[in-house]
């Protein structure tokens, strides 16, 4: 990809704070977008990686924050959302 584009917008509704990371890196294999948030799971050779941070980044979210995130395959990348609630 000659062109490689990160884009992150943030939102705020009904006290919910959105944040959205989108990319243009061709998305994620069908085969494995329901195992990324497994615990040690990788596509990388495991030399390179342990598997544990998106794993770690929804046990933050859900555990720590009470929100969610979800990935999914988006126009020509994927797309990363996390929903935070506010505290009242």
């Amino acid at each position: 990809i000659k062109k490689r584009i990160i884009n992150i917008s943030t939102k705020n509704i009904d006290s919910i704070i959105t944040i959205t990371f989108q990319d243009n890196a061709g998305g994620i294999k069908i085969k494995d977008i329901n195992k990324i948030f497994e615990p040690y799971f990788t596509t990388k050779h495991s030399s390179s990686g342990t598997g544990l941070g998106l794993f770690m980044s929804r046990m933050i979210c859900e555990q720590g924050f009470n929100g969610t995130i979800i990935a999914k395959n988006y126009q020509n990348g994927a797309i990363f959302i996390i929903k935070i609630p506010l505290d009242n």
